[in-house]
């Protein structure tokens, strides 16, 4: 990776050598996720990508506009239909220079036989520009579906975000037919009143087709950066989790969500394909946090149970397979597939888990050196506290 980050920065770009560089192309629990620039110009308290230094900084181009989608169809985790997020690493409406890199790859995409569904998330303001191509490539017949990101946290903690273009963002892209997710992320302390969440709810569920919370992301290394959530420095092995959260918070969200009758999901992937009208196919239906946690809508519930069907062995084995895995020992217990005699990467478990439609668990020692964190789909837990 540091021979391709070098051959697109400049020596100037290169001064801070503490900068580090993820991946083009990861996959993550929900999505492939693309990411030809890296870092981000905010300075967000929780961000996790303060852990690479990557805040508060140039948006770096580490790979030019018309090379990325040939990297995408040779990656070992594309798939026809996997849904693309692009520009996770960065907020692509953040500069000029981002900006002008995603309306050229935007004109790409549009000319090219890529039909994944296309997934862009923002805190920033969305131009009039952007929105257009987004339409343009609507017309075609391509999906796409914008996560706006607005948690009602002021600029002590999401430092250079500017509230007032999310809302400005739900209405624009509502008009011109784009969905929306609603990313509520990360619930805190600072935002998890009831009162707080009526009122964020109240503001965008008339343009957004549903919201997604989370909890915090939480890294060892960054302890010092969360001073604004006193019970965290009590977390041991906050690593372990895949979210922790505030106590209480599933009561506040459910009433909420009951009394607008709109759908909040915890989990990302659900939420994605109520957007793309699609179902489960990571094992999450009938499971606890379906049952308890996600606020899920009723046809939803039901094309998701209708299709959640057990897959064969000879169905488990080519995905094994197709990930380059031979003579795979395993069993299934309660739809969770367990692997007993080889150490799978977060980013294979992703996969495998969305070829299989169920969750999957190493059974052997996790030696995953995977950049990716914790989470739920490898049996990673919520903490509450």
């Amino acid at each position: 990776m540091e021979k391709n980050v070098k051959a697109y920065l400049t020596k100037e770009d290169m001064i801070n050598e503490n900068l580090v560089f993820d991946p083009l192309i990861e996959r993550h629990s929900t999505w492939l996720a693309v990411n030809p620039i890296q870092g981000c110009p905010n300075d967000c308290r929780y961000c996790f990508m303060k852990k690479n230094n990557m805040t508060k900084v140039k948006p770096y181009v580490i790979k030019e506009y018309d090379k990325v989608i040939q990297e995408i169809t040779r990656n070992k985790y594309y798939t026809p239909n996997i849904p693309i997020c692009y520009f996770s690493k960065t907020d692509i409406m953040a500069t000029k220079s981002n900006i002008d890199y995603l309306l050229k790859f935007l004109e790409l995409l549009y000319e090219s036989e890529l039909y994944n569904p296309i997934v862009l998330v923002t805190k920033c303001f969305v131009p009039v520009e952007v929105i257009n191509q987004l339409k343009r490539i609507q017309e075609i017949g391509k999906k796409v579906v914008i996560y706006i990101s607005y948690s009602g946290l002021d600029n002590t903690i999401e430092k250079g975000v500017n509230n007032r273009y999310a809302i400005e963002n739900f209405k624009n892209l509502y008009d011109a037919g784009i969905n929306i997710i609603h990313y509520f992320r990360p619930l805190i302390p600072q935002n998890s009143t009831e009162e707080i969440i009526d009122n964020i709810v109240n503001k965008v569920c008339k343009y957004s087709m549903a919201s997604v919370v989370t909890g915090l992301k939480v890294y060892k290394e960054l302890a010092s950066l969360y001073d604004f959530w006193e019970e965290l420095k009590d977390v041991e092995n906050p690593d372990e989790y895949e979210c922790i959260w505030p106590k209480k918070i599933e009561e506040k969200l459910k009433k909420v969500a009951l009394k607008y009758d709109y759908p909040i999901y915890q989990t990302n992937a659900c939420a994605l394909e109520y957007a793309l009208g699609g179902y489960d196919k990571y094992g999450i239906c009938n499971t606890e946090v379906c049952r308890s946690f996600n606020i899920c809508d009723k046809k939803m519930r039901e094309t998701c149970s209708a299709k959640n069907r057990n897959m064969t062995n000879r169905q488990i084995e080519e995905a094994f397979r197709s990930l380059g895995y031979f003579a795979v020992m395993y069993e299934i217990v309660n739809n969770i597939l367990y692997v007993k005699n080889i150490v799978l990467s977060n980013e294979d478990i992703c996969s495998l888990s969305g070829k299989i439609h169920m969750k999957v668990n190493n059974t052997v020692t996790n030696c995953d050196t995977n950049r990716y964190w914790n989470n739920a789909l490898n049996g990673s837990k919520q903490l509450f506290v």
